[in-house]
């Protein structure tokens, strides 16, 4: 009986301790936005932050302007060569993340937007 009763309670914690959604890996799944205006200070005026989804790991790159062209330089030099390449981007709908530009570093890269 005290077998049958552990055996079943075992089958319990199996079940309900499995992480049933897609495994996430630290740096796979990125966030990015931009906040903006910020008070002028120079030449620049915005920041790119860009977040591990899984670790939170937050990165904030100072930007001049929010072009499709510098949204993808920055995510390059600053994600993707330094800390890794990610498998997913998220992002908000604005017109730069949504750019051809943007698109084709994603499928060059094997990141799935």
């Amino acid at each position: 009986m005290v077998e049958s009763m552990l055996s079943c309670r075992k089958a319990e914690f199996t079940l309900h301790s499995k992480f049933t959604h897609c495994q996430l890996k630290r740096f796979d799944h990125v966030h990015l936005d931009i906040v903006v205006p910020l008070p002028s200070s120079e030449d620049t005026s915005y920041y790119l932050t860009m977040t591990d989804e899984f670790i939170k790991w937050p990165e904030a790159i100072l930007i001049t302007d929010i072009t499709a062209d510098t949204i993808a330089t920055k995510l390059y030099e600053n994600w993707i060569l330094l800390i890794a390449e990610p498998s997913r981007l998220t992002t908000d709908q604005g017109r730069q993340f949504k750019s051809n530009l943007l698109q084709q570093l994603a499928h060059a890269q094997g990141i799935q937007k």
